[in-house]
């Protein structure tokens, strides 16, 4: 009796594990097919510097500083004195000599050189690098996203029909998902290389930016389905979708997405 109630209790583990797999497996088809839609390849180019300095004539100065600067609560500094006129002079004849004696040949060549390079900036020939999350994101139901996909709200929301939005309802409660990510059987990445969070970067890495994955909820044709990724690419840089996929020809191509946040 032992026997059998182990036997049947393996085989059951060894059948949960395999649909574990195979549902894992559907994951990594779907992000692969459709990663390098989510990541800007315009990342493969130099990063531009800053444009050619121009100096500011006194109109203009007078133009940016058209409203009055005014300190709110005002300045509690024993002994301090606001400048007197004959400063503010002083600076307007500074401003007024370095721009009639700015080198304006060279800042139009520098402005001819900077615009073709807007136009057309050199591929990077650094190591590009993208560090991902080796987990499958736990995406936690909030406030916003609950509200959002309220039958009311679903149509101003998002630009897919209303028969996606059992999907997106099911995306947001999905309980958190402890599945490691092997993001490095991803195949469909480009001239990105993908590490996990924990890299040590090389001399020659330049380090694009960090991206985390949720686990995609698919229909019960297996033809469509959803996910949740965000990207940071900086201080002021990122983003955040819920993204929409069918499958069509055996690929898998996003048909929508929602965006969530922005930096």
């Amino acid at each position: 009796m032992n026997k059998g109630f182990s036997f049947i209790f393996i085989l059951l583990t060894i059948s949960c594990t395999i649909d574990n797999q195979e549902d894992h497996f559907e994951d990594l088809n779907v992000i692969n097919d459709t990663f390098l839609e989510l990541v800007d390849t315009g990342f493969y180019r130099t990063p531009l510097p800053p444009p050619p300095y121009r100096p500011l004539s006194n109109s203009e100065m007078d133009e940016e500083l058209s409203e009055p600067i005014t300190f709110k609560g005002g300045l509690d500094i024993e002994g301090y004195e606001p400048p007197d006129s004959a400063y503010f002079e002083r600076l307007r004849h500074e401003t007024d000599s370095i721009y009639r004696n700015f080198n304006w040949e060279k800042y139009k060549r520098d402005s001819i050189e900077y615009e073709e390079l807007v136009k057309n900036p050199p591929y990077d020939s650094s190591t590009l690098v993208i560090l991902v999350w080796d987990s499958l994101y736990d995406y936690k139901p909030n406030e916003f996203n609950q509200r959002i996909t309220t039958s009311e709200m679903y149509s101003q929301n998002f630009n897919v029909d209303s028969t996606w939005r059992p999907l997106v309802i099911e995306l947001i409660d999905s309980v958190q998902d402890e599945r490691k990510f092997p993001f490095e059987r991803l195949e469909n990445t480009g001239r990105f290389n993908l590490k996990p969070y924990s890299y040590d970067t090389l001399e020659n890495d330049r380090i694009i930016g960090k991206i985390w994955f949720s686990k995609v909820v698919f229909n019960d044709s297996l033809d469509r389905g959803c996910y949740y990724y965000g990207f940071l690419c900086g201080r002021l840089c990122g983003w955040g979708y819920i993204i929409f996929v069918e499958k069509k020809n055996d690929k898998w191509v996003i048909v929508g997405a929602r965006e969530l946040w922005v930096a």
